[in-house]
């Protein structure tokens, strides 16, 4: 005598499971509403044997933030990605949460990135042989940045011109500008005017 199991599920909680004895060919498993009106109406012949249903990952094991995933065949399992995770493979692994290293393995990235060579307040990066960055301290005042000696680098350095020269703080266009006292370095505006064309007004 076959033996049929009926599993009655609401939402996603077990309610009742029935065991039910007979022929498998008279087997009838009959559906009705309140008022007995039939709604389905499925025999035997119809069904299929899947297998146990512990091949199955039921509905109610899925929480939030999970997939589900098969590392063997046929055997499917919620995973929970936790947060700020990549989940991947890696060559002859498993479906898994990754590492920051197993992530750079993955995509193929060598190296610990960049490395900030920066110690202090005002620092400059400058990029050193074979282009690794290096640190150049700040400068002191009124230093300007220039390329060495050598064209190879960068360095701060004092501006060697000078130009101590001072003037008003306004003039007359195209007015020849004269000295100020007998100093050389202030400068005055005059009534002597020059055109565009060099001739004297």
């Amino acid at each position: 005598m076959d033996v049929a199991r009926i599993i009655i599920q609401s939402d996603d909680q077990l309610v009742s499971s029935i065991n039910v004895f007979g022929g498998s060919q008279n087997l009838r498993i009959i559906f009705e509403d309140s008022d007995g009106h039939f709604i389905l109406n499925i025999s035997s012949e119809s069904i299929q044997d899947t297998g146990p249903l512990d091949n199955y990952v039921s509905k109610y094991l899925f929480d939030a933030n999970t997939i589900l995933a098969a590392n063997l065949n046929n055997s499917p399992i919620a995973l929970e990605i936790p947060e700020s995770t990549l989940i991947g493979r890696l060559s002859g692994g498993i479906i898994q949460p990754l590492s920051a290293t197993q992530v750079k393995e993955l995509l193929n990235i060598s190296g610990e990135g960049f490395a900030n060579p920066m110690t202090a307040t005002a620092d400059l990066i400058v990029g050193g042989p074979l282009g690794v960055a290096s640190r150049l301290a700040k400068g002191s005042a009124n230093q300007v940045l220039k390329m060495s000696s050598d064209g190879n680098s960068i360095e701060w350095a004092t501006n060697s011109g000078s130009g101590d020269v001072s003037g008003p703080a306004s003039s007359t266009d195209n007015a020849i500008a004269r000295f100020d006292g007998a100093t050389g370095k202030i400068l005055q505006n005059s009534g002597v005017l020059i055109s565009d064309g060099g001739d004297i007004l």
